[in-house]
């Protein structure tokens, strides 16, 4: 393996391609706005040992994808012969992996470093954890990727084939995770994976994308053809690719010269949003547990004022994302029985709920 890592892979990007041997790609330079044809796959949404030097997340890497890139094949090919579990570690993965998602939480890891270093009581292999953080953010992918993927166990997956009169795009950061659900009840806040009505949205070429939905909030409108969920309104195709723009680190990618005029508009549309978009970096310490097997932590500055030892065991570092644009999909509507709520500890998703009680209702090891 090279040292230059890609951190979208370049078969992805060859989905998203015009040219017969898929070498090159279209671009759009969202901080300029300026276009560019003809680039070279193989020098996009990539740096230099992004995954550390020891190459041994990039052949991890290269070794799920191997098995991805055969599954998406299949799909694009219109086949049925491919892994809906595959799929959804490969939409999981696009989430961490990127550039732009290490860059969002090292500001995070930074100071979440400096404040246990200060910790008499935290222990080292915290602290070594969070060294290798602070000095290689893309190492970060595969700390938390398994529980990720277990918190997405409960979502509804669906291939999406785009039968519109307008393709999908994509960028550097391509997986959406968006919830519509939350921006109706007005709450602005946090995101996460594993909230009521979270959505996740992958466009893995021009015509067909896969998704991960809530279907105890949504009802999931598509029709079904040959175990597709069969996209026709362009306006949806317009939302989502809206999203891709607002979601975008430097670049977008896009198949067909029409959609220069598209990205264009929409770009100055919503500029205002993209600014929005931001992340952050939490942590809360388990406390207790109470005689009827609730737990209590503790949440961010309150570390520095324990006196047991913080550890592995009883230390949660959890991710929180941003951003509020108001786009509604028609494809996903709320169900009529699904009560509006504020954002609180009440909107995590019961399967996930279940799945914390169970790491935190352990022991506190006190060594």
């Amino acid at each position: 393996m090279g040292k230059s890592h890609h951190y979208v892979p370049q078969f992805y990007l060859r989905n998203f391609s015009s040219e017969q041997g898929a070498k090159t790609i279209s671009l759009c330079n969202v901080n300029t706005g300026a276009f560019h044809y003809n680039c070279s796959i193989k020098n996009q949404a990539c740096r230099n040992f992004f995954y550390g030097s020891d190459q041994v997340v990039e052949d991890a890497l290269a070794e799920i994808e191997s098995i991805v890139s055969a599954d998406i094949k299949s799909l694009l090919r219109g086949g049925v012969d491919y892994s809906n579990t595959i799929l959804r570690v490969f939409l999981v993965l696009a989430h961490m992996r990127t550039e732009k998602t290490a860059s969002l939480l090292s500001g995070g890891v930074e100071e979440l470093f400096t404040m246990v270093s200060e910790h008499p009581n935290v222990s080292n292999d915290i602290k070594d954890f969070l060294k290798v953080m602070d000095e290689n953010p893309g190492s970060l992918i595969f700390a938390h990727l398994s529980s990720m993927i277990e918190s997405t166990e409960d979502l509804s997956f669906s291939v999406v084939r785009n039968d519109s009169t307008r393709e999908f795009i994509t960028s550097d950061n391509p997986m959406l995770l968006y919830n519509s659900y939350l921006e109706i009840s007005n709450n602005h806040s946090s995101r996460g994976i594993g909230l009521i009505g979270t959505t996740l949205f992958m466009p893995v070429s021009a015509k067909y994308a896969i998704m991960l939905h809530d279907d105890a909030v949504y009802d999931n409108l598509l029709n079904v053809k040959n175990g597709l969920k069969v996209l026709t309104n362009r306006d949806d195709v317009d939302k989502l690719n809206s999203l891709q723009l607002i979601f975008s680190d430097k670049v977008l990618y896009f198949c067909q010269p029409y959609m220069e005029k598209w990205i264009a508009k929409y770009l100055k549309k919503f500029s205002t949003f993209k600014q929005k978009h931001t992340s952050s970096l939490n942590v809360a310490v388990r406390d207790k547990v109470n005689d009827d097997g609730s737990t209590v932590y503790v949440t961010d500055n309150s570390v520095k004022g324990r006196d047991e030892l913080v550890t592995g065991d009883n230390l949660f570092v959890f991710h929180q994302h941003n951003v509020y644009a108001g786009i509604f999909l028609n494809f996903l509507r709320c169900r009529k029985e699904v009560k509006l709520a504020t954002f609180s500890d009440h909107a995590i998703r019961p399967h996930v709920m279940m799945l914390e009680r169970t790491k935190w209702n352990q022991p506190i090891d006190k060594k």
